[in-house]
């Protein structure tokens, strides 16, 4: 089976998955008819995507004339099958899926970047905080699955510490969203998680042991991916997406206190200083994207380490899957 034929294949456990997951959309204002509806796919539902959801409730992605869809497809790969299959115009993800898609001899555009760093935390019950991952030999580590990030991420940096997975360290493979219940349930020493699910470990009593964000760098973690076809068709629409976000990031870092009354709407069953904590390490460690445009170093950053773990070849130069032209008019626009 071909790596195209996988994408559309998952495309229809992706519309599955995405039907599980909270679809959020602002207040509908009485000239809802004229907005344009995007259908748009999240990895998982969490508060990496923050400028999306500020965006969302601020009312400012129905300002530019778009009524968001957005539900959660359940990790990288199936988000990317959502727009491949057509369920979806944006997929928001590891942005890899559309260089695999490309180096395969498929579609996919990023225009745009979400998460500007590695937004995962180390986190533990009983390891103290760890500074060299060669500490990392005789642990077990809990991760999403391969190819999703946290898992490349991690099995990058234990190669580079030069410790052998499966003998050195052991990286335990769990759906998305669930490492810290592994980790908590006595399955792993650490799991490498995102917010707001290392906040509410660390208020059961866990703590965050290792900061990935800090350890990799600038890094493209999350893109806005599209279809060529999509961009041709409707540029006005990708533009509207482009600018929102570019608009919404900003109010996300502005306006912090804002920041988190979202996050408590997004994430009800969750102590409301646990989802206040998580915004704060968000910004702390300026994992959201202040700007949506990609820049060079990010896309590098997460390039090499894809071909280093031989997921891709690398053979799409930046210029031809990356169209930073929606991002640079919305960078003028909201300056204006």
């Amino acid at each position: 089976m071909t790596l195209m034929e996988t994408f559309k294949g998952r495309a229809a456990r992706a519309l599955c998955a995405a039907g599980l997951a909270l679809v959020v959309t602002a207040p509908v204002p009485s000239s809802a008819q004229e907005l344009k509806e995007v259908n748009f796919s999240e990895a998982v539902h969490n508060l990496g995507y923050i400028n999306l959801y500020v965006g969302i409730h601020s009312g400012i992605f129905e300002k530019h004339g778009l009524k968001m869809n957005v539900s959660a497809a359940g990790g990288d790969t199936q988000t990317f099958a959502a727009v491949l299959g057509g369920s979806a115009d944006f997929a928001i993800g590891d942005a890899t899926m559309a260089q695999m898609s490309r180096e395969a001899g498929g579609p996919g555009v990023v225009v745009g970047t979400v998460v500007q760093r590695a937004h995962y935390f180390g986190v533990s019950k009983n390891l103290e905080p760890i500074t060299d991952p060669k500490a990392f030999k005789g642990l077990t580590i809990v991760t999403s699955p391969e190819p999703n990030t946290n898992y490349s991420v991690a099995k990058r940096m234990l190669e580079n510490a030069g410790l052998v997975v499966g003998t050195d360290t052991t990286i335990l493979q769990v759906s998305p969203g669930t490492e810290i219940a592994a980790m908590l349930a006595g399955q792993a020493d650490m799991a490498i998680a995102y917010q707001p699910s290392v906040a509410s470990a660390v208020d059961q009593g866990a703590k965050v042991v290792f900061d990935f964000s800090s350890y990799v760098g600038p890094f493209c973690n999350t893109g806005i991916m599209v279809l060529p076809e999509t961009i041709e068709k409707d540029p006005e629409m990708v533009q509207a997406l482009v600018t929102a976000f570019e608009e919404a990031s900003r109010k996300t870092y502005a306006d912090p206190a804002f920041a988190k009354e979202v996050a408590r709407k997004e994430f009800p069953d969750l102590p409301p200083a646990v989802v206040d904590a998580a915004i704060d390490a968000q910004l702390e460690y300026k994992i959201p994207a202040e700007t949506v445009v990609v820049q060079e170093d990010q896309w590098k950053n997460l390039m090499d380490m894809q071909v280093y773990l031989k997921n891709i070849k690398g053979t799409v130069p930046f210029a031809e899957i990356i169209d930073n032209s929606f991002a640079e008019k919305a960078v003028a626009a909201v300056k204006g």
